[in-house]
């Protein structure tokens, strides 16, 4: 944004103002042109594009509205490799119901009745399946003994993570390893726009990169 070298204090504390309502982008000398925000639009061909142009918006304090589609940060991909990675660091329970959720095998009322027996034992649902106690009572309570499976794939695989998070390797390398493992990249080929997803979290690795 080279612009705002040419600016005065006051235009530069109009630009920078965090709710602001207009955004002088003249330099001096050129006149009091004042530009409402409303007025500018940024125009792209694809949606991982965007992803520069919302970086350097946030980091200037630029409100800005996505049209036609969502922020970078709330598409449905981004989501799903943020939840993989909050679910080794935290082991959260939403992020580790969507990384169950994202499973080949793992239905909807497997997944409830997880939680309804995590809750019921008042401990959190990484807690639950990590107890071998609990993955024998779901083979008792008639869960597929392939879902069963998969399920205690998916902890180990937490739990192999958790002990690489000790390990000195950028954080690109290893959410890269982490979807690879858990075959995400298979997974993104069944999804609507396959193509452009998988750009968006290529785009995403190339940011943690950074």
């Amino acid at each position: 944004m080279e612009f705002l070298q040419e600016l005065n204090e006051q235009q530069k504390q109009a630009v920078y103002e965090e709710h602001p309502r207009i955004c002088v982008i003249a330099g001096p000398g050129c006149g009091k042109t004042k530009t409402l925000f409303n007025d500018i639009a940024i125009l792209y061909r694809n949606n991982y594009l965007s992803t520069r142009l919302e970086q350097e918006l946030v980091a200037q304090r630029i409100p800005y509205e996505i049209l036609g589609s969502f922020k970078f940060i709330e598409r449905e991909e981004i989501k799903d490799v943020l939840s993989f990675l909050r679910a080794v660091m935290y082991q959260d329970n939403l992020s580790l119901l969507r990384v169950l959720s994202l499973q080949e095998k793992i239905g909807a009322r497997t997944i409830e009745k997880i939680e309804q027996n995590s809750e019921k034992e008042g401990i959190s649902i990484y807690e639950y399946l990590n107890n071998f106690a609990a993955i024998t009572n779901l083979n008792e309570e008639k869960i597929a003994a392939g879902q069963v499976d998969k399920i205690s794939a998916v902890i180990l695989k937490i739990n192999k993570f958790k002990e690489k998070l000790e390990q000195k390797i950028s954080l690109s390398t290893f959410l890269l390893s982490l979807l690879n493992d858990f075959n995400y990249w298979e997974h993104l080929k069944t999804r609507v726009n396959a193509s452009e997803r998988e750009k968006n979290v290529q785009q995403f690795l190339n940011i943690a990169q950074n």
